[in-house]
């Protein structure tokens, strides 16, 4: 989900997910400090990124300036509910890791469905079938299947350039010390919000009881 760095002719940039250049420019206040912004015009930029910031974007493509914060998520923890979301089949979902919240965010938009509409092969029905022997015919299985790889690769690509997330599940360190967590769920009724469902869990036993949840009536049951 993140962004590339690079510095190009004495400009620093970066390009977010959605394959977006952001520029960095620095404003004086009125207190004589400096403020520093992400946008995306290269008029006036700075050439490296200022000592003590860091580029921060988020889980849909926002990039911002900030400056740097110690990391109070263990990168572990962070690669464990990733685990666990794919061992359970909700590798869709995505990860966003926010201070001392771990954040599970879900796809508005049905990627299944538009990876689909995005395959004009599956699209064409029984033409597309028909093509397809040709090919295999023409160039051999090897190269077909190939050719398939590096094309769905390049509309996963173009999917995750589209795709929007939303949050649904949250889980907040509480005790630093004993790495415990308090779990919550979004809640749509009324002005929305997180809703509180258990406090003081070790993270591995969260992630396998909420996780399996996600996508289901089972999860807005949990109070």
């Amino acid at each position: 989900m993140c962004g590339d760095i690079c510095e190009m002719e004495t400009m620093f940039t970066y390009t977010n997910r959605r394959g977006v250049i952001h520029y960095i420019h620095e404003t004086p206040t009125k207190a004589g400090s400096l403020r520093y912004t992400m946008n995306r015009n290269a008029g006036g930029a700075l050439a490296e990124l200022p000592t003590g910031m860091e580029i921060v974007e988020s889980i849909n493509g926002q990039v911002y300036i900030r400056k740097v914060r110690p990391g109070v998520i263990l990168p572990l923890e962070e690669k464990l509910v990733q685990q666990t979301l794919a061992a359970h089949d909700r590798d869709k979902y995505r990860v966003e890791v926010k201070g001392r919240d771990i954040i599970i965010h879900k796809p508005n938009q049905d990627v299944d469905r538009i990876a689909k509409l995005m395959d004009t092969t599956s699209a064409w029905g029984n033409f597309g079938q028909t093509f397809e022997k040709l090919m295999r015919k023409k160039i051999g299985d090897a190269a077909w299947q190939d050719y398939q790889r590096q094309r769905k690769e390049k509309a996963r690509l173009e999917i995750e350039q589209l795709v929007t997330y939303m949050p649904v599940l949250r889980l907040r360190l509480d005790k630093g010390r004993r790495r415990l967590f308090s779990v919550e769920r979004m809640s749509y009724r009324g002005h929305g919000g997180w809703l509180w469902l258990r406090s003081g869990m070790p993270l591995a036993t969260a992630c396998e009881h909420y996780v399996p949840l996600l996508g289901t009536y089972k999860l807005f049951e949990e109070c």
